[in-house]
């Protein structure tokens, strides 16, 4: 199984636990996709203190290549934040299975993160 660590906002965090964002939209996506991959999404708060809070199994891979309307019904984010964020360039929605929320919320440090990532990240733990 691969792990990736991904920085995320409290309120988007709540939106993927209760169904209504149902794809995280990113720049790129990770290159080690295949075919029957199980790819564990480990999700960190990026304020207050990087907590990690809980985590996802990556579904599909969704590209932009129509515009963003399916990033934008799925993805909790409006056109014009699509388009600022994408500044003209493709975007991906990171499809979300079973989210799972932490019974106790734990540190980047229990994933051996020495340092917060400022976007997705592999781990190697």
């Amino acid at each position: 199984m691969i792990s990736i660590v991904v920085p995320t906002r409290k309120d988007q965090w709540q939106d993927i636990k209760r169904g209504d964002t149902t794809l995280l939209v990113m720049k790129d996506y990770p290159k080690q996709l295949k075919e029957n991959h199980i790819i564990r999404i480990v999700v960190y708060l990026i304020a207050p203190h990087s907590t990690v809070v809980g985590e996802f199994e990556l579904g599909r891979i969704i590209k932009s290549e129509n515009g963003y309307k399916e990033l934008m019904v799925n993805g909790g984010m409006t056109l014009n934040q699509l388009k600022e964020y994408g500044a003209g360039k493709e975007l991906y929605g990171w499809e979300i299975k079973e989210p799972y929320e932490y019974k106790a919320v734990k540190k980047l440090a229990d994933f051996e993160m020495v340092h917060i990532p400022s976007r997705w990240e592999y781990l190697y733990k």
